[in-house]
């Protein structure tokens, strides 16, 4: 079975935003990052909360939690 042409888009577009997110955890700026990728996708909030999930773990793995919270 194929996902149709939309929905992998889609899922290709949250996957860059949560490797975006786990990778840039050590950058200032990150958490803005990742709300304006969520906004741009119009994201729903069971995305977010997988995103976000990813983001706050690899932030805590690199001593950076702190900064989630801001």
């Amino acid at each position: 079975m194929t996902l149709p042409a939309r929905r992998a888009a889609r899922s290709l577009a949250l996957l860059r935003a949560k490797d975006r997110a786990t990778h840039g955890c050590c950058r200032d700026q990150w958490p803005d990052q990742l709300t304006g990728d969520l906004r741009e996708l119009d994201a729903t909030w069971q995305e977010s909360a997988e995103v976000c999930a990813s983001a706050a773990w690899a932030a805590r793995a690199a001593g950076r939690s702190g900064r989630f919270c801001r």
